[in-house]
């Protein structure tokens, strides 16, 4: 998968099936993504730091 990060901290990552996926940070550091076909994926951060 590659990735690049923009200065506001949005991230775009596209996989190897050609799919785009827009990811956002909060505040309290919980990402969430979505694809080119509507599909949403949240990630929460533990307190040590590691994103599920």
């Amino acid at each position: 998968m590659r990735c690049n990060s923009d200065s506001f901290g949005n991230k775009t990552c596209q996989d190897n099936k050609g799919n785009t996926w827009l990811g956002r940070t909060d505040t309290s550091g919980n990402e969430t993504w979505r694809d080119n076909k509507g599909n949403t994926m949240n990630g929460i951060a533990d307190s040590f730091g590691n994103k599920v």
